[in-house]
């Protein structure tokens, strides 16, 4: 059953956004600095923020935009440019004065930072959508293998409906983003996945379902990821059937 929120102040309700806002961006910024999207030259950072953004589209408080921006942090931090980290220490003073300079003393230290500058609550949703890309023998788990255990993860009942929110904003932005990046570039753009087109969509849609479920399927944010997942997957159709028909065509003309 979906559950109610209370009305919240939209942005134009406020003067500006508040210091912990800021300095969540301030981290994501950093952190990422380092990364661009896959196969462009797009700063990553601009993925966490748009996550924000539909989160406070749809109304979201802004703790959980917070964990938004902070949505990747964990997960793909790059703290090896000596740079970064001091860029870091110098932002995050108080919090990181006293850490060895060094890129694994860096990450253990990330999570402590976040509880410390932001809220053990935005750790907790944060660390709920970060996957574990090793196992406990630190060998790599399979792509497919994260993409099913995050699906079966967010189904539980006792994950919170804010991590659900902020899975489904993260999807959305990420389906609106390869739809748009094949209507520019072609079928070319899903050659930057480690899965192939149908297990993206394949994951895309799991996770809508789930999504449907947990937020109701009246739910806006639920609505948007719906329909943003069957428009990439109408897309991806028409470019397959258009593919297959240039493929026949060709046949043709050999035989």
């Amino acid at each position: 059953m979906a559950q109610k929120r209370k009305p919240v102040a939209t942005l134009a309700s406020r003067a500006a956004y508040s210091l912990q806002f800021d300095r969540a961006l301030m981290l994501a910024a950093i952190v990422h600095a380092p990364q661009h999207r896959k196969g462009t030259l797009v700063p990553y950072v601009m993925h966490p923020f748009h996550v924000a953004m539909i989160l406070e589209r749809h109304g979201y408080p802004e703790p959980l935009q917070i964990a938004a921006l902070l949505h990747d942090v964990l997960e793909d931090a790059d703290l090896d440019p000596e740079h970064t980290r001091r860029a870091l220490r110098q932002t995050f003073h108080a919090a990181l004065s006293e850490v060895p300079d060094e890129p694994d003393a860096f990450r253990t230290a990330l999570p402590a930072l976040v509880a410390t500058e932001f809220g053990a609550e935005v750790l907790a949703w944060v660390e709920a959508v970060t996957e574990e890309k090793h196992d406990e023998r630190g060998r790599p788990i399979p792509w497919s293998k994260r993409r099913a255990e995050q699906v079966r993860r967010f189904t539980r009942a006792d994950v919170p409906i804010e991590v659900v929110a902020l899975k489904a904003a993260d999807v959305l932005h990420n389906s609106r983003q390869v739809l748009h990046d094949i209507k520019a570039q072609g079928l070319t753009t899903m050659h930057r996945f480690k899965g192939s087109a149908e297990d993206t969509l394949r994951y895309y849609g799991a996770v809508s379902g789930v999504v449907k479920t947990r937020l109701g399927v009246d739910n806006a944010l639920a609505h948007e990821l719906d329909h943003a997942v069957r428009d990439l997957a109408d897309t991806l159709r028409s470019l397959f059937a258009g593919a297959v028909a240039n493929v026949e065509q060709v046949l043709k003309q050999l035989r």
